[in-house]
């Protein structure tokens, strides 16, 4: 069987697998405690996974993002069956023992995938000499500590932890069938300082990997320095979403599910779309655009709550139930209307400026060149100051004027 064939097999069984146990776990009626947020963010993952993995098998992180996806939904079947099995309670049936032990320790390797391994091989597979070390005890640590999971003389079937909100009081634990003796005698555990020890090698090997994507962006050039910007793009939305959330009133509701979900999966989407290198140099713009709309939100929002606190206080009546009046907020809707475009003209030029500089700097040559044109009447000179310019904004090859013979004479 030659190499090609191979990887295809393998991708078709990961896919289907993927596939039918998302499908099955949704059939099933697995309730996610945040639905939106698995079946939107980590399905996203498996299908950048694949579409990488099939267009560019050479590269590594198609096959990562696929086995995110493939645990996920695997994830998601498991849990369903976990349900299943406490809602019969005991005896446990085999796939209920099954289910039960694949959830007590999938999520470390996901884990471990979505974050640390994915800062090392990111964009183009292994990492430097001088980083593999790293990601090689990232994975043994992350297979020692999983292996202990798996390993541990008792299975939850249920939520068993009594502080935690969801918990279950029909919740149980059962023997682990695999479990050897010395597991027992050792005392190996979820909360025993067996895991507490790969999980503390894990930690730092995370903060290593952050560190490695950090230097490589700083010394990367061309397409590469493309795909760090994308990905660093991708990684600093998440933070910036948290606290515009809160702004919005967001918060615990099922549009914040969704909208964190789909900030998650600009990691994977801006990964995929950089290791493709689809409009890859189109990030120039991305970045612009979002930062300038992201300064206009953010003025426009902090003037419209001065509005309506100056005007409330103002007038008392309107804050007697606790609510600002409805002219109050459409004043302030009005200012806030007026100074959208101003504003924005304002975060495009500072944006221009710090992220774009190429086409600031351009722009104000051409405007530079339009005020010398007005008093410019030598034809010579206007054709060299034009060139001139051309060459700065343009950097073209080859440039020339051409003047019809009525123009020259």
């Amino acid at each position: 069987m030659s190499t090609q064939t191979a990887r295809r097999l393998i991708w078709w069984t990961l896919v289907v697998t993927t596939v039918v146990s998302f499908g099955s776990a949704l059939l099933l009626g697995r309730s996610y405690t945040s639905p939106e947020f698995v079946i939107i963010s980590f399905a996203i993952y498996a299908l950048v996974g694949a579409v990488v993995s099939w267009r560019r098998p050479e590269n590594p992180m198609g096959w990562v993002f696929l086995w995110i996806g493939v645990l996920t939904g695997l994830a998601g079947l498991s849990g369903a069956g976990a349900e299943i099995a406490l809602e019969e309670g005991l005896p446990i049936a085999w796939w209920g023992v099954l289910a039960a032990w694949f959830e007590t320790w999938f999520w470390y390797p996901l884990f471990i995938l979505s974050t640390a391994v994915t800062f090392l091989l990111y964009p183009s597979g292994l990492p430097s000499p001088r980083w593999r070390p790293v990601l090689w005890l990232t994975v043994s640590a992350t297979a020692f500590g999983t292996l202990l999971v798996a390993l541990a003389p008792t299975l939850p079937v249920g939520q068993t932890n009594p502080d935690s909100p969801d918990f279950d009081p029909n919740s149980f634990f059962i023997g682990n069938p695999i479990s050897p003796e010395i597991a027992t005698q050792l005392g190996v555990a979820v909360e025993s300082w067996w895991l507490a020890v790969p999980m503390l090698v894990v930690a730092a090997c995370g903060l290593a990997a952050v560190v490695s994507a950090v230097l490589r962006a700083k010394r990367a050039t061309g397409v590469e320095r493309q795909q760090m910007r994308l990905f660093a793009f991708a990684i600093a939305m998440i933070p910036i979403y948290v606290p515009l959330s809160a702004i919005l009133g967001f918060d615990d509701t099922a549009v914040n599910d969704v909208a964190f979900a789909l900030v998650l999966a600009l990691v994977p989407t801006a990964c995929g779309v950089a290791i493709l290198r689809y409009h890859l140099y189109d990030i120039d713009q991305i970045i612009g655009r979002t930062t300038a709309y992201a300064l206009v939100t953010g003025m426009l929002l902090a003037v419209y709550s001065a509005v309506v606190t100056s005007l409330t206080s103002l007038v008392p009546e309107s804050s007697s139930s606790g609510e600002p009046d409805s002219w109050t907020v459409a004043v302030a809707t009005l200012v806030a209307a007026g100074l959208f475009r101003p504003v924005l003209g304002w975060a495009r030029r500072v944006v221009a400026r710090r992220f774009n500089r190429e086409q600031y700097d351009a722009g104000l040559v051409v405007e530079s060149f339009a005020l010398r044109l007005r008093d410019e009447v030598d034809t010579q000179e206007v054709r060299e100051d034009l060139l001139h310019v051309l060459s700065r904004t343009m950097q073209p090859r080859v440039s020339g004027v051409w003047l019809s013979d009525r123009h020259s004479a």
